[in-house]
């Protein structure tokens, strides 16, 4: 599967394309389980060509959480995760090079899909605090809030907690006390199941 509706909720119908010839043609259902495979139910495909088909999410695999979809055993796409496109930063009034030279202090912007939700769907706006932890803690993130990852070459994380963040853009505040260097950006929600999605 190489495109997949996101957000999916319960009770909604999520598209699933796939490169013409590797699709669903001739298949008739999927299973969907939690993300921990502590629940799977066999669902019907809806409309299911070389290219594409439909599943439509039941009531039964409440609660709203990250899915995967399996088919004849493996994964073949997985519903809700963090989907970022693309990032920014917003220097402070200090102009950057590009979009994506931040400096210590100012606003990394996240942009995609299925970046915050609550236990009702994607949210519109929330606001929360900033954080920073060391790899080996753990996070539990609250509803309706985003997590950013940033890691360096030498190993070290620092964790972010989004201070705004709506279904499809995230802002977090860069700590003044983060140190120069090349940092990569991994994004996650607050989902049940879901897992840390590299940003482009």
């Amino acid at each position: 599967v190489t495109w997949v509706s996101n957000p999916v909720g319960l009770n909604q119908t999520a598209l699933m394309s796939s490169p013409s010839g590797a699709g669903f043609a001739g298949a008739s259902t999927v299973s969907l389980c939690h993300a921990d495979s502590s629940t799977c139910t066999e669902i019907p495909l809806v409309q299911p060509w070389d290219r594409g088909a439909k599943i439509v999410v039941p009531l039964s695999m409440a609660p709203l959480q990250v899915w995967i979809v399996q088919m004849a055993g493996s994964t073949i796409t997985r519903l809700n995760d963090a989907e970022p496109w693309w990032t920014m930063c917003d220097s402070l009034g200090n102009k950057s090079p590009t979009p994506l030279t931040c400096r210590a202090g100012s606003t990394l912007r996240v942009f995609g899909r299925g970046l915050a939700f609550d236990q009702s769907g994607c949210i519109p706006f929330t606001t929360s605090g900033t954080i920073e932890a060391t790899p080996s803690e753990s996070i539990q993130a609250p509803s309706g809030t985003a997590f950013l990852r940033l890691g360096t070459t030498t190993g070290s994380v620092i964790l972010l907690n989004a201070s705004i963040a709506s279904c499809y853009m995230a802002e977090f505040g860069l700590p003044s006390s983060m140190p120069p260097g090349v940092y990569s950006v991994e994004l996650k929600n607050s989902l049940t199941g879901a897992e840390w999605v590299q940003s482009p």
